[in-house]
């Protein structure tokens, strides 16, 4: 990923604290873990403030290190609560039912981080999936075990019980060495080296009325969030919105400059001028792009970098080759073996 893209402050400061709280239980040193990252306490005293990717991912690595602990995604869920997703988790708390709340998860997720969510509704199976641009296969672990652990958690708090079930988990990283964590807090199959990381849960599970569903309490705090939204959107810097953009558009349909601009409601000029400014092209942020796909298609060991090269729209698998190894140092194989382990 991009250094500019990973320093940018788009991850809430209440996941420091529930890392704070985490550690606690398990009875490590947060100052050490502080210490260790070059993490400043006090930015723990303002609720609103965020932190980048980079100062998470070091966060991470160095509380895995002082507390010796590798399932620390699994107890990060554990230890989730409604306030960990700060307005988020109370506008999720007022929905009518479960199907509201993940709906409302999903539209305002961008308030707490970079995560990419999605449903998909086969039959009686609803299906939560979950991805964020990766960076290392240690911190990827955490985050996705975080990432199923911390949503069920949710679930449980919403509902008032601890009854509902999925009726199995996927991650995309191999089985760790603690999976009997996983089985414990999950009580279902839970299976690992899949295309995703997903729970699936009963449709019908989703109606279930949540127990302090207020509709006068959720309209205030969405309209709270809208707001926050607009601020955060207005805010964000013309390379974000591109990149946002050309995420949004790769798969579907081939979004040239000119129809990229007219999105944006710029024209050809003001656009490629407001790139430049910022050291930066439509060639660089494409690229970027294709290359933040490449780390997570080639986690998928069911499609070959063959298929992968072309689903990047390269004109050859050797392009791709040779990009790739530009971008990492490394061939496309031995990227997949290294996240692997």
């Amino acid at each position: 990923m991009e250094t500019s893209l990973l320093q940018k402050p788009i991850i809430s400061i209440s996941y420091v604290k529930l890392l704070v709280e985490t550690l606690s239980q398990l009875k490590a040193d947060y100052k050490k873990v502080f210490l260790k990252a070059s993490f400043d306490e006090k930015r723990l005293d303002n609720p609103d403030e965020y932190i980048s990717t980079q100062e998470h991912v070091e966060l991470i690595q160095a509380a895995i290190e002082v507390s010796q602990n590798s399932a620390l995604g699994i107890h990060l869920g554990k230890n989730t609560q409604v306030g960990t997703f700060q307005l988020l988790g109370y506008l999720c708390l007022n929905s009518k039912t479960l199907r509201e709340a993940f709906d409302s998860f999903r539209k305002f997720a961008s308030l707490l981080s970079n995560m990419k969510q999605h449903f998909q509704v086969e039959g009686d199976e609803f299906t939560y999936f979950y991805d964020f641009p990766r960076v290392n296969a240690a911190y990827d672990r955490v985050r996705c075990d975080f990432a199923m652990a911390g949503t069920l958690k949710l679930c449980h708090l919403m509902i008032g019980s601890k009854d509902v079930k999925p009726l199995q988990v996927n991650f995309t990283h191999p089985q760790p060495n603690y999976l009997e964590e996983y089985q414990n807090f999950f009580c279902c199959p839970v299976y690992f080296g899949q295309p995703h990381t997903n729970f699936v849960i009963s449709n019908q599970v989703m109606e279930i009325p949540l127990i302090q569903s207020s509709s006068s309490i959720y309209d205030l705090l969405e309209a709270q969030a809208k707001n926050l939204i607009n601020k955060r959107n207005q805010a964000r810097s013309i390379e974000e919105k591109v990149y946002e953009i050309l995420c949004e558009t790769f798969f579907k349909t081939e979004l040239n400059f000119d129809k990229l601009a007219k999105q944006l409601k710029l024209s050809t000029h003001q656009l490629r001028r407001a790139l430049k400014e910022k050291s930066s092209s439509y060639r660089i942020i494409y690229d970027q792009v294709r290359q933040d796909f490449a780390d997570q298609l080639l986690l998928d060991p069911q499609l070959s970098i063959q298929e992968i090269s072309y689903l990047l729209k390269f004109s050859e698998p050797s392009a791709f080759y040779r990009a790739f190894k530009q971008w990492k140092g490394m061939t496309p194989l031995q990227y997949r073996l290294k996240q692997k382990g």
